[in-house]
């Protein structure tokens, strides 16, 4: 009889099918023995971006591939589990609860994301259901975040004191003993997890991101050697937003000189930011054949040929849980010049000895490291392969599933 594992994600669009809430259910249900899911509301595509609106899950399999198009390429095969959108009880969502309701016994391992007392709520009805069922809860943690939220549930309204007395002493305690595994992605992560909330260490697991080695495998024809890739700097995300900070990497832009440099920032770029673009070749006018914007890529086949001719990856982010798009250039040999807010810096670079970790908002040092990349080659160049090597063994699905299913069992 095999493991029965399900995800339960009820935000899962398209473009979730590619991270991990959708790689970690279909990397798993690979290995023998394990059948799994995805459990999630019905999102459809908007403007052809990977993003969209709830819905009522349509029976026709044709139109479901319109809307999670990766199921025919990234995820082939995972099977999705639509739920009609009931709306909101109290604290959790109906769907999902009439959902444990009926299937609890039949799931051996139920896989839940972020720490918050929906979750808590979904564990307990879980376990009451399956006392012999585990629980592993995939943190995706955002250290910025859990430093502004002082209670992870509602203490509002009347007898505020008694609530946060009862959550924090009987309700939180009893949560972490009947969850089997917690992940964080970076060892700051679980230090930071296990000291606030008081957790035991052996209930913690380190478990990173990473990307699918075998989709791209079969995405492109082969991964460049150093002296086969382009003198190209690249960002990507969705550029302009506060999270992403793009402004800090083109203030610092302005104080290099690029010589035979191009730099892409790779993604839709926000309405209100496109003044500051303007600006900036205005200011800049000799940039205007350096520095591109390319707008929103939809494949990640064309994505893969940025980071596969580049050489270095830039993320100025103000936070990030664990950013796909460094795992992704890490993999393809690029050095990774990151901000000191991205918490998983050391796992993603194997503790700076493949990248540059920079102060927030110091766009001084940013354009100081930039420089002196540029200007020395031969630092990319020593890196290159072995950072590839590296994250073969650390940032792919095919290396981390293994250790959580170890762990599972």
């Amino acid at each position: 009889m095999s493991v029965r594992f399900v995800t339960i994600v009820p935000h899962a669009e398209n473009l979730e099918l590619r991270k991990d809430p959708g790689q970690i259910p279909y990397q798993l249900g690979k290995l023998p023995g394990i059948s799994t899911s995805l459990v999630t509301y019905y999102y459809t595509l908007k403007g052809g971006r990977n993003e969209g609106s709830v819905a009522i899950p349509p029976n026709d399999p044709a139109q479901q591939h319109k809307d999670y198009p990766y199921l025919l390429t990234e995820v082939r095969d995972l099977n999705l589990n639509f739920l009609p959108n009931k709306g909101r009880g109290k604290f959790y969502e109906k769907s999902i609860f009439q959902y444990l309701l009926k299937n609890s016994t039949n799931i051996d391992v139920l896989n839940l994301f972020h720490f918050n007392s929906e979750n808590i709520f979904y564990t307990f009805l879980y376990k009451l259901l399956h006392p012999k069922g585990k629980v592993y809860l995939k943190l995706d943690i955002d250290i910025p975040f859990y430093n502004q939220t002082k209670y992870f549930f509602n203490v509002n309204g009347r007898f505020r004191y008694l609530k946060i007395l009862i959550f924090t002493k009987l309700i939180q305690p009893a949560f972490f003993r009947q969850v089997h595994t917690i992940s964080a992605e970076s060892k700051f992560g679980v230090d930071y997890f296990c000291k606030r909330f008081k957790v035991p260490l052996k209930k913690m697991l380190l478990l990173p991101n990473g990307v699918d080695e075998n989709q791209i495998s079969k995405s492109i024809s082969g991964i460049k050697s150093f002296g086969e890739k382009e003198n190209i700097i690249i960002t990507v995300g969705r550029i302009g937003t506060r999270q992403k900070n793009n402004e800090m990497l083109l203030k610092a832009l302005t104080a290099i000189d690029l010589t035979d440099w191009k730099v892409f920032f790779i993604g839709l770029v926000e309405e209100t930011f496109k003044p500051k673009i303007a600006d900036f070749f205005k200011e800049n006018p000799g940039k205007s054949d350096q520095v591109f914007f390319t707008g929103y890529i939809n494949s990640p086949e064309v994505l893969y040929q940025y980071y596969n001719k580049s050489k270095i990856f830039c993320l100025t982010s103000i936070d990030e849980g664990f950013p796909l798009s460094a795992c992704e250039a890490a993999f393809f040999g690029n050095y990774l010049v990151l901000t000191d807010r991205i918490y998983c810096f050391d796992e993603l670079t194997n503790n700076g000895e493949y990248g540059k970790k920079i102060q927030l908002n110091d766009t001084d040092q940013l354009a100081s490291s930039l420089k002196n990349l540029i200007e020395n080659p031969e630092i990319l160049q020593v890196t290159c392969e072995k950072i590839k090597a590296y994250a073969k063994a650390n940032l792919t699905w095919q290396a981390i599933i293994p250790k959580l299913n170890k762990r599972l069992n």
